[in-house]
């Protein structure tokens, strides 16, 4: 486990802090030491893909719609 602090991951993200702690209050994964909120980017990576990153279910979502138009189109 390789724990950074929010300005360090903000700079390999660039994302500012205040975005990133708002990323906190919806749940993204974190450690609170002490004052001091740090982050594993190997739990965070996981996170955004699924909040973030959900166009291919979209898309899927769009192909069978499709497919079932023109399934009754020709019919």
């Amino acid at each position: 486990m390789n724990l950074i602090d929010l300005k360090t991951l903000g700079n390999e993200m660039t994302l500012s802090v205040y975005t990133i702690r708002k990323f906190i209050k919806m749940g993204m994964p974190h450690y609170k030491v002490g004052n001091k909120f740090l982050v594993d980017s190997k739990e965070v990576e996981p996170w955004f893909a699924q909040h973030f990153r959900p166009e291919s279910n979209a898309n899927n979502d769009l192909d069978r719609v499709l497919n079932d138009v023109l399934a009754n189109y020709d019919e």
